[in-house]
């Protein structure tokens, strides 16, 4: 089945031509490349001209929305026409199996479906030796079951594939915390979502990535600076959740559309109502620190309004 990639880069001059010919070489080879570029000073746009110039594979280049990541990946994926779009980042390294393995998984659907995979961790020079899933305890099977990926993301959008019906069912929204979140709440509540176990590429971690491990940057915080970034990370996804199941709410079917309203009439009640929810679904991250961060912020958040925002 044919598939188009989508890159979004900015300042990426120091691998963005790596990565390029990483995606040029594998087999299937894309019907199409579209570099969404979010305003890089740098001299990105040159490197992906040159390449462009010369390459067998079409490589479109598109000047982004100038806001950040979220919104330069949505707009890209409002340029795609090909039945599945492969995302990625533009300092990370596609394994030569990557394509074979994606293209093994695409389906004639009429609904939503992404598919996603693992990935190297990846420490230059260091070979990578420790996967994504295993660093950051990531769990591929939450993305079957709503009420636990809203509070504990395991795609990774560098190695997500999705399909046209899910693109055409994306809507942005202020309270969205990433697109790779978004994406898989959309499937996993809409449609299908498939898992690669397989690492299909080698994800970069360096000072200057625009997105990291959350296990490494960590790692690298102060204690206060941790302890602050879990509650304001905590609220983030709370407010990403309930986004989403107001924007979706006619799109859902009556069990996660259950979920989705008990937790906003929660937020919109007090400290009881909102108790009664943590018991009833006991919402839980990746581990305990994480998950009591999470019930203190639903316990203690200001009272939503009954017209979320949008």
């Amino acid at each position: 089945m044919n598939y188009q990639v989508v890159v979004s880069t900015f300042n990426g001059e120091r691998h963005i031509a790596e990565q390029l010919h990483s995606i040029i070489r594998q087999n299937p080879a894309p019907e199409g490349i579209i570099v969404s570029d979010d305003g890089s000073s740098d001299n990105t746009l040159t490197i992906v001209k040159t390449i462009a110039h010369s390459c067998s594979v079409p490589i479109t280049l598109l000047n982004g929305p100038k806001r950040g990541v979220n919104h330069n990946i949505l707009f890209a994926l409002q340029h795609t026409s090909a039945p599945y779009v492969l995302i990625a980042d533009q300092d990370d390294i596609w394994l030569d199996n990557k394509a074979a393995l994606f293209t093994g998984q695409m389906l004639a659907l009429q609904q939503p479906h992404l598919i996603f995979s693992d990935s190297w961790i990846w420490q230059p020079p260091a070979a990578p030796h420790q996967t994504l899933w295993q660093l950051d305890q990531l769990l591929p099977s939450n993305s079957q079951h709503p009420a636990l990926l809203a509070f504990h993301n395991c795609v990774q959008g560098a190695s997500a594939a999705i399909n046209q019906a899910l693109i055409q069912r994306l809507k942005n929204h202020t309270d969205m915390v990433m697109y790779d979140w978004w994406i898989a709440l959309i499937a996993a509540t809409q449609g299908r979502c498939s898992a690669i176990p397989t690492p299909t590429l080698r994800y970069r971690q360096h000072r200057n990535a625009q997105l990291g491990s959350q296990a490494l940057r960590h790692q690298q915080q102060t204690y206060w600076h941790s302890r602050q970034t879990k509650i304001s990370a905590s609220r983030n996804i709370i407010r990403q959740a309930a986004a989403f199941g107001h924007t979706y709410q006619n799109e859902l079917t009556p069990q996660n559309k259950a979920f989705f309203t008990q937790l906003a009439q929660a937020l919109q009640k007090g400290p009881h109502a909102r108790l009664a929810f943590l018991i009833r679904q006991r919402p839980y991250r990746k581990n305990l620190i994480r998950s009591l961060s999470l019930w203190a912020c639903i316990l203690t958040m200001p009272r939503a309004t009954k017209a979320l925002r949008h």
